[in-house]
């Protein structure tokens, strides 16, 4: 019975989730940006971690998270520039046409 109860708060969460990145194109590719960011920081950071740190500090998960946050930012500046020549397109295709 937990379980199902879980299951099903774990549905909710997700589809309320899913509904709030995918209603602008900006936080869409906002997501893109976070979830691609995270990947390369978990491949590549985690075996520079002393090279990059010194000594014995394990310290790479603020590498991941800084690259994760500069994915965030490349990827809401994509979206905005990707809406932004929608719209240039959109209005250049109402003068031709108009």
């Amino acid at each position: 019975m937990k379980i199902d109860a879980l299951r099903n708060t774990s549905r909710q969460l997700w589809s309320k989730a899913r509904a709030y990145i995918t209603k602008t194109p900006e936080r869409k590719w906002t997501a893109a940006g976070i979830g691609l960011g995270f990947g390369v920081a978990l491949i590549f950071v985690p075996p520079l971690g002393i090279a990059a740190f010194g000594g014995a500090i394990a310290g790479w998960w603020i590498v991941v998270g800084v690259v994760t946050v500069i994915g965030a930012f490349a990827g809401n500046r994509a979206g905005i520039e990707v809406e932004r020549r929608q719209a240039q397109r959109k209005q250049q295709n109402n003068v031709t046409r108009g």
